[in-house]
């Protein structure tokens, strides 16, 4: 019972790539851009001094943007409307969670703003 050596192996063709996601977030691809809905954690801010949880706040939804999406720091372009609504109810007590569309285009810019 020996191998064959002229047995040749016979691969399936490569198949496109499915993009993952799990329930939290929703992935939508277009030709030069990727768009995604998420909600970010911002349990964290509890942890800072009560006078700097909502620029922590921000600083975890900047954190966690160039994590999933793959970005630099300065790549992340946080939205006006995104900054107010952390910011609503003062320096002290901004919201747990914040569902968010971040839209990454193919420059590599990432803009993350309030999801509808």
């Amino acid at each position: 019972m020996g191998h064959d050596e002229n047995k040749q192996t016979v691969r399936a063709p490569p198949q496109e790539k499915i993009v993952a996601h799990d329930k939290t977030e929703g992935v939508r691809m277009m030709a030069d851009e990727m768009e995604r809905i998420m909600t970010i954690p911002l349990r964290k801010t509890k942890l800072a001094p009560r006078t700097k949880r909502s620029a922590r706040a921000i600083k975890e939804i900047r954190a966690y943007i160039m994590r999933h999406m793959k970005v630099d720091e300065k790549n992340v372009w946080i939205d006006a409307s995104l900054n107010e609504k952390i910011w609503e109810n003062g320096i002290r007590n901004p919201p747990s969670k914040i569902t968010v569309k971040a839209v990454k285009f193919d420059d590599g810019l990432v803009e993350v703003s309030l999801s509808e």
